[in-house]
């Protein structure tokens, strides 16, 4: 699943109601295990929960899940969800014992870039922009009619937007990419340095009118020499393993590799 600094999970938890929905698991004098919930969209819960490898077999990852599905009843949810790893029997087996099914599956994908990073080859008629927050708006605007396609869309809020990602500690404006045609915003990406040791693309959305010209895979390779040009060598992401954009399609042609897999289970309240 990667590992995480404490300045990231600082950063995570910090929208967190953290008296209430958040959870420890001491055994024996050691911290076993930790879970948190998190309202993704409105009746849905997600569930973030981690069990210490030398403390498992204990029931402490039964408990966490247990806490916080309670919790997520009782504040009115419709249904509450965690992500693992597939390969993982023992939380396979244990959120299925409790009434959880797989309904997605996820990929991490990366790419180990050589001495010189591919040039882009931008479609005819955009232009190319680093991103200003005089943008903001629009380029949230943008993104969130990208990802209207997308598995399990809900609409988020511009307040969301700027919270998470203009106030986050790893915003970087000279690492987002903004594409115009005209006076409107083509597509974009927002890359964080740093991720999982490595520099990562966040988000790269393409809307409609302008799919299928090219201009996804410009701004994949746009993002490899951004890197390239900080020294970095390896660069990931995350995309849905059944894209219905055909994501995945497209990294695989811009030369990424698939290195890790992790599956949605979700349960109905």
């Amino acid at each position: 699943m990667g590992s995480f600094t404490g300045e990231e999970l600082a950063d995570e938890w910090r929208r967190l109601d953290l008296d209430q929905n958040a959870w420890l698991v001491v055994s024996e004098g050691r911290l076993a295990g930790y879970a948190t919930l998190e309202e993704r969209s409105e009746g849905s819960y997600f569930s973030d929960g981690y069990v210490h490898p030398d403390l498992r077999g204990r029931g402490a990852g039964g408990m966490l899940v247990d806490l916080a599905e309670a919790r997520a009843c009782e504040l009115g949810a419709t249904s509450v969800q965690n992500t693992i790893l597939p390969v993982d029997d023992a939380a396979v087996g244990l959120l299925g014992s409790r009434g959880y099914r797989s309904v997605r599956h996820f990929y991490r994908m990366s790419i180990e870039l050589g001495e010189a990073a591919p040039e882009p080859e931008w479609p005819d008629g955009v232009r190319v922009a680093p991103f200003t927050e005089d943008d903001a708006r629009a380029f949230h605007q943008a993104i969130e009619d990208a990802w209207q396609d997308h598995w399990d869309y809900s609409p988020r809020p511009f307040e969301q937007f700027r919270e998470r990602l203009l106030e986050g500690f790893r915003y970087d404006p000279s690492l987002w990419t903004v594409v115009w045609a005209g006076d409107e915003i083509a597509g974009g990406t927002i890359c964080e340095a740093g991720v999982f040791e490595m520099g990562w693309v966040r988000s790269l959305s393409v809307r409609r009118p302008w799919r299928r010209q090219g201009l996804g895979m410009a701004l994949l390779l746009n993002a490899f020499a951004q890197f390239h040009q900080r020294g970095e060598r390896r660069v990931g992401l995350g995309v849905d393993a059944e894209s219905p954009t055909g994501a995945t399609r497209l990294y695989e042609r811009g030369g990424m590799q698939v290195v890790e897999e992790t599956a949605i289970y979700r349960k109905h309240l």
